[in-house]
């Protein structure tokens, strides 16, 4: 009798540069594997965000491929309604639609 599995590693890296003084960090900065939540499936990410020269880098790619899936270039003060920053639906107080 012979069992036989496979394990697999996934691997994300996260960077934070601030200044003495403290404060939100001036450059920011995410490289690894991440989880796609709608298809579950893993991609490779690549995320720069630097406050000091209003930038924002975002590339995601499919590691079996390669091939660029998204990919975003453009300043920071203009990357407006993604994540956090969605605008949220209100609903009504009584509870109806």
């Amino acid at each position: 009798m012979t069992i036989r599995d496979t394990v697999t590693f996934k691997e994300k890296l996260g960077l934070k540069g601030r200044h003495a003084d403290g404060g939100k960090p001036f450059i920011e900065q995410i490289q690894g594997d991440d989880l796609h939540r709608d298809t579950g499936t893993w991609r490779r990410l690549s995320r720069v965000i630097d406050r000091e020269n209003d930038k924002y880098h975002e590339v995601v790619k499919d590691p079996a491929t390669g091939d660029i899936l998204h990919e975003c270039h453009e300043p920071l003060s203009q990357h407006r309604g993604h994540g956090a920053a969605k605008r949220r639906v209100k609903e009504p107080k009584d509870g109806k639609p």
